[in-house]
């Protein structure tokens, strides 16, 4: 991952919500539920999948989180997460990264 500037960041979010207005705007994971995954033996970092829950709902949107190893395989034997917590509703405070100021 690379830096981005809080403009571009809120340029991209917002394409993203201008794009798909009824899909979740963000996942979030605490540093602890993080942790567990880097805190694996052989884990190097992070691997974000998207992904659906089983829901008729169009804001089922969500993301699989797994470990990677030096070579960038996927600790599939080890912790993985999922079900992160939705944005809507817990977006926190307003923004122009969630859309809710600025944008």
């Amino acid at each position: 991952m690379t830096d981005i500037t809080l403009t571009n960041a809120a340029a991209k979010t917002a394409a993203f919500r201008n794009t798909h207005p009824n899909h979740v705007k963000g996942i979030s994971a605490s540093k602890s539920e993080l942790s567990s995954i880097l805190n694996q033996t052989n884990c190097v970092g992070i691997r974000f999948y998207f992904a659906l829950e089983n829901t008729a709902d169009s804001n089922s949107l969500n993301l699989v989180a797994v470990g990677i190893d030096s070579n960038d395989n996927d600790l599939t034997s080890g912790t993985m997460k999922n079900s992160g917590i939705a944005c809507p509703p817990n977006c926190g405070q307003a923004n122009t990264l969630n859309g809710n100021a600025g944008s």
